[in-house]
C-alpha cells in the first residue's frame, strides 16, 4: 500500500509539473506574441508620426493592401493600411511630435480602461466611482478650485451643454416636469462674447433645442481696453434690454485667454455683476491653466469664484486619453444629476481611469512645473519681440499675463537715415496689478492704432504668412499658426500650454526661433525698402510701367514698351499688339540678363503678359543702377539695326496694305460711276445730266506705327482731327505678328499718310 500510495504522489507531482510547464511554456508564446504585437504597433505608430516619409512609401501601401479583407490578416498589413489612408505631404505648418514617458503611460491606460470595461459591472461602478472621487479632489486641489464637483466628458463643451440644463432648472422650477413650455413666458438668453468661437452658439442652441435668439452676442471693446476682450458697458446695456421685453438671463461665457488673442475679460467686474443680477458666470480659455501655478495673474484671481469653469486637461499636459473636465458648483446635487453633470454613462464609466494613472505617474508639483515651463517660453518670446517693436508688432493685453503669444511683421521697414521712436511696450509689471482697469487706454505694443507701412494690408497679410511658414520649417520643435483677427490681419500665434509638452519645446529652441526670426525680418526689411527704392526709381521713365506679380520676395516687375507708344496704358491692346510686346521684353530681358542671371528673370502679369523680374540687388550696386540698365538695355535694342528692320517692314507692310486699299477703292467707284461715264463727249452728257458728288471717292489712307492699324483719311480732312484706334471701328491691322500685351496709345501717333 505505501508503495502504492508513492506511486500514486508522484504520478500526481508529475502531472502538476507538466501542467505547470505547459502553463509556463503558453505564458512564454503569449508574452512572445504581444512582444511582436507592441513592436508591429510601435512601427506603425513611428510611421505615422514621421513628417519626412516620402510619398512613395505611402502609394506602395497603398497599393499592397487594397485587396479585399480575407478571413485572416496579419495585423502589420492591417495597420500599413492605416498609414497609408495617413495623408503625409507636409502641411504648411510643420511642427515634430515627440511624445514622452507620460504621454505613453496615458495611451496604456486607455487600453487599460478598455480591459477593465469587460468586467461585472458592479466592478466596474465601484472602481468608476472611485477614480472619478480621486480625481476631482487631485483636480481641484491642483488648480484651486474648492468646495465643487467635477463633471469628465469627452467633448470639448459637452461640460458647457450640462451647466445651462442645471442653470435652467434653477432659474425655471418647472422645467423638469413641464419641458419647454415652462420658458415660453420669459425666454432664457445665453451671453456669449463674440471673441468665442462662431460655432459655440448654435451648438449650444442644437443641444439644447432652444432658439438662435436665445444667444445674445457680446460685442468687445472699441475704444477703451483690449479689443478682444468683452464691452462691460455693452454687457450692462444688453441685459437691462433684455429684462426690459420680458426674457430671463440665464447664463454668461467669458474667456480667460480668447481662441484667436489669448486676452482676457474684466472677470472681476463681470463676477459682480453676475452677482448681483443673479446670472450664472462660467469660463473658458487656456489661461486657465496658470491657476495651478504658486502665484496666480492678477487677472484671474477672480477665476476661482465663478460657478463653473471648464479645462483641456487633454491637451495642457499631452494627454490624449484624458477627457475634458468641468468645475462646478451646486447646492442641489438632484438637479446637478438631472442635469447629467454626476451621472456616468455605461459607455464611457472608465474613461477618467487613464488620467488617474497619470496624475499618480506624474504628481501635482511636477504638473505644476509644466505649466510653469509652458509660462516661461512664453515670456521668454514676449521679451524678444519686445526688443523688436521697431519691426514687429506683440497684440499684447495691457496689465494681463498670458499664455498666447500673437505677433505680427509690420511691413514699414525705417530706412537707416530715418530715427526710430521708441513705441511703449507692454508692462513687464503688468502681473503685479491687483485688479484689469477697463477704463485704461490701449496704448502698449498691444494697440490697435494703425501704424504707417508700404504696403497694403493683403500684401501684409501674405508676408505673415510666409514668415509663419519659414519659421516652422526653421524650428518645427516651436509650434506656431496663423490667425485672422479683426482690424489686425493675419498675426503669428504661439500658445505654448498646448504645444510645448507634445513638442518638447525648450528654452534653446526659442532661442532659436528667435535668431531666425530676426535674420528673416532683416531681410524682408532690406525687401521692402529696396520695392520703395524701385518704385521711385521708375517714376518718370517713359518706356518702363511697373506692373503687380504674385511673388513677393522680389524687388519688382516692370515692362518695357517701345518710345513710339506714346501712351503707357496697357489695358486695351489687341492680341497682335500684346504679341508684339512680349517678344519686345522677351528680347530686353535676354539682352539685360548677361552675367546677371541672378538678378533679372521672366515672370507673367495678371494679364497673361511677359515681364521682367528684378529678383535682387547686387551688393556692389543699387536699385537706380539695375533700372537704369534695363532702360539702358531697352534703348540699345531700339537703335539696333534689327530693331529698324522691323519699323521698316511694319511701314513697307503699310504702303503696301494702303495702296491694295486704295486700288480696291479706285475698282469700286468706277463700277460705281458706270460705263459711260468713261466715255469720251459721252460723259460731258452723263455729268451734265447726273451730276456727280462734290466729295472726292477716292480717300487717302494713314498708317499709325503706335498700334499698326491702317485708317481712313477723311476724319482728318473733314473734321480736322486726328484718328484714335478706339474711336475707328474700322481700323484694319496690318502690323507684323510680332506684338504685345498692355499698352494704349493715348496722344497722337506718327503716322504715314498716302
Amino acid at each position: 500500500m505505501a508503495d502504492d500510495s508513492a506511486a500514486l504522489s508522484s504520478e500526481q507531482n508529475r502531472l502538476v509539473d507538466d501542467d505547470m510547464k505547459k502553463l509556463s511554456e503558453d505564458g512564454k508564446v503569449d508574452q512572445k506574441e504581444y512582444l511582436e504585437t507592441y513592436n508591429v504597433v510601435l512601427s506603425c505608430v513611428k510611421s505615422l508620426l514621421d513628417l519626412s516619409r516620402d510619398k512613395e512609401h505611402k502609394e506602395e501601401s497603398l497599393s499592397e493592401d487594397t485587396d479585399e479583407p480575407q478571413s485572416k490578416t496579419e495585423l502589420s498589413k492591417v495597420l500599413s493600411q492605416i498609414c497609408g489612408l495617413v495623408d503625409h505631404e507636409k502641411p504648411q505648418m510643420q511642427f515634430t511630435c515627440t511624445p514622452d514617458h507620460y504621454t505613453h503611460v496615458n495611451i496604456i491606460g486607455k487600453t487599460l480602461s478598455l480591459y477593465l470595461s469587460l468586467l461585472d459591472e458592479a466592478y466596474v461602478n465601484k472602481l468608476s466611482a472611485c477614480i472619478r472621487s480621486d480625481c476631482s479632489h487631485w483636480l481641484s486641489k491642483l488648480f484651486g478650485y474648492e468646495n465643487a464637483l467635477c463633471c469628465f466628458h469627452e467633448h470639448q463643451w459637452d461640460g458647457l451643454v450640462r451647466v445651462c440644463r442645471l442653470a435652467l432648472r434653477l432659474k425655471y422650477p418647472k422645467f423638469g416636469t413641464e419641458g419647454f413650455t415652462a420658458l415660453y413666458t420669459r425666454p432664457p438668453v445665453v451671453y456669449i462674447s463674440s471673441s468665442a468661437f462662431n460655432s459655440l452658439g448654435h451648438y449650444l442652441c442644437t443641444q439644447l433645442g432652444l432658439p438662435q435668439s436665445s444667444v445674445c452676442k457680446v460685442p468687445c471693446n472699441t475704444v477703451f481696453g483690449s479689443t478682444h476682450t468683452m464691452d462691460i458697458a455693452a454687457f450692462e446695456r444688453l441685459f437691462n434690454d433684455d429684462v426690459s421685453c420680458g426674457k430671463t438671463p440665464l447664463l454668461l461665457i467669458a474667456y480667460a485667454g480668447t481662441p484667436l488673442a489669448g486676452h482676457t475679460d474684466n472677470l472681476s467686474r463681470l463676477r459682480e455683476l453676475c452677482t448681483q443680477n443673479g446670472l450664472w458666470l462660467h469660463l473658458e480659455g487656456d489661461t486657465l491653466a496658470t491657476l495651478c501655478l504658486e502665484t496666480v495673474p492678477a487677472s484671474l484671481k477672480s477665476a476661482p469664484a465663478c460657478d463653473s469653469m471648464s479645462l483641456n486637461i487633454s491637451k495642457w499636459f499631452a494627454l490624449p486619453s484624458a477627457p475634458y473636465c468641468t468645475f462646478y458648483r451646486a447646492k442641489d446635487l438632484v438637479l446637478a444629476e438631472a442635469s447629467g453633470l454626476s451621472q456616468s454613462h455605461t459607455s464611457d464609466r472608465l474613461s477618467v481611469l487613464p488620467l488617474w494613472i497619470s496624475i499618480q505617474t506624474i504628481g501635482l508639483d511636477k504638473m505644476r512645473e509644466m505649466i510653469l515651463h509652458a509660462a516661461q517660453l512664453s515670456q521668454q518670446l514676449c521679451v524678444s519681440l519686445d526688443g523688436m517693436q521697431a519691426a514687429m508688432k506683440r497684440i499684447a493685453q495691457p496689465h494681463c499675463l498670458s499664455s498666447m503669444v500673437v505677433f505680427k511683421y509690420k511691413a514699414a521697414p525705417v530706412s537707416p537715415g530715418e530715427s526710430i521712436v521708441p513705441t511703449g511696450g507692454e508692462d513687464d509689471a503688468s502681473d503685479q496689478d491687483e485688479e484689469q482697469d477697463d477704463t485704461e487706454l490701449s496704448s502698449s505694443a498691444g494697440s490697435s492704432s494703425p501704424e504707417p507701412g508700404c504696403v497694403s494690408p493683403s500684401v501684409r497679410d501674405s508676408i505673415n504668412q510666409m514668415i509663419a511658414k519659414y519659421l516652422a520649417q526653421q524650428v518645427p520643435s516651436v509650434k506656431i499658426g496663423v490667425v485672422n483677427l479683426p482690424k489686425e490681419g493675419c498675426c503669428i500665434r504661439f500658445n505654448p500650454v498646448l504645444s510645448s509638452r507634445i513638442c518638447g519645446t525648450t528654452s534653446e529652441n526659442v532661442e532659436d526661433f528667435v535668431i531666425c526670426l530676426k535674420e528673416e525680418v532683416a531681410r524682408l526689411d532690406a525687401l521692402l525698402l529696396s520695392q520703395e527704392e524701385f518704385r521711385l526709381a521708375t517714376e518718370g521713365k517713359e518706356h518702363v510701367v511697373v506692373v503687380e506679380i504674385q511673388d513677393t520676395s522680389a524687388v519688382g516687375a516692370l515692362l518695357c514698351v517701345p518710345r513710339y507708344w506714346t501712351n503707357k496704358d496697357l489695358g486695351k491692346l489687341r492680341e497682335a499688339k500684346k504679341v508684339e510686346l512680349n517678344d519686345w521684353n522677351k528680347e530686353v530681358l535676354a539682352k539685360v540678363s548677361e552675367g546677371m542671371e541672378d538678378v533679372f528673370s521672366k515672370g507673367r502679369t495678371q494679364d497673361g503678359l511677359t515681364c521682367i523680374i528684378i529678383d535682387k540687388v547686387p551688393a556692389s550696386s543699387s536699385v537706380d543702377a539695375v533700372v537704369d540698365i534695363v532702360c539702358k538695355g531697352a534703348s540699345e535694342l531700339e537703335t539696333s539695326s534689327k530693331y529698324l528692320e522691323q519699323m521698316a517692314d511694319a511701314i513697307q507692310k503699310g504702303i503696301e496694305a494702303a495702296q491694295q486699299d486704295l486700288v480696291k477703292e479706285s475698282e469700286e467707284k468706277l463700277l460705281e460711276e458706270g460705263l459711260l461715264r468713261q466715255v469720251p463727249l459721252v460723259s460731258s452728257f452723263m455729268n451734265w445730266l447726273s451730276p456727280l458728288p462734290e466729295e472726292p471717292k477716292t480717300i487717302g489712307r494713314t498708317f499709325n506705327l503706335t498700334s499698326g492699324n491702317l485708317h481712313k483719311t477723311e476724319k482728318i480732312y473733314k473734321y480736322h482731327m486726328q484718328v484714335q484706334d478706339e474711336d475707328d471701328e474700322e481700323a484694319i491691322p496690318v502690323t507684323p505678328t510680332k506684338s504685345s500685351s498692355e499698352a494704349i496709345p493715348d496722344k497722337e501717333s506718327p503716322t504715314v499718310a498716302d
